[in-house]
């Protein structure tokens, strides 16, 4: 079994094609209560599909460490909800993997509408199946929605 340090606030899958593309390694992020973000990969550490052929997830790396764009005032990371995984992409040397979600902020005190925020996590890949501690997340980007989000769903 897999044992988390905080209760599991979201989980949210990479789509079935991404997760099985030979050079993707994310097959799910587990977001818990503090706002901390784990990667996970398929246990064997290759393409897989989930169901089809489960194998005991690994972790790729743990995001402790937030930044937030200058632009933004999403700084409450523990209140981001609906996150999805959108894409990921390696660096030409291969050495590096940036991860893309979106995730939905609450409104402001006094205010209606709320935010979906654009996030990278940035980790350097690590050999001999090492959990990287180093990874960073951003918040990049926000847009103003007209009102609040229900739900958030992957569409192919």
């Amino acid at each position: 079994s897999l044992a988390l340090h905080c209760p599991i606030r979201n989980v949210s899958f990479a789509a079935s094609d991404a997760a099985t593309s030979s050079s993707n390694t994310i097959s799910f992020v587990v977001q818990t209560s503090d706002g901390m973000l784990t990667l996970f990969q398929n246990g064997g550490g290759g393409p897989s599909d989930l169901i089809a052929k489960f194998e005991k997830p690994s972790v790729v790396c743990k995001v402790e460490n937030w930044k937030i764009h200058n632009n933004t005032n999403d700084d409450d990371v523990q209140s981001l909800r609906n996150l999805l995984v959108m894409k990921e992409v390696t660096s030409s040397s291969g050495d590096k993997k940036t991860l893309h979600l979106i995730a939905v902020a609450p409104a402001d005190a006094n205010q209606e509408c709320e935010r979906l925020v654009e996030i990278t996590v940035d980790w350097e890949c690590g050999s001999g199946g090492e959990i990287n501690q180093d990874a960073t997340a951003t918040i990049t980007n926000t847009i103003l929605l007209e009102g609040r989000v229900l739900t958030m769903v992957t569409w192919s």
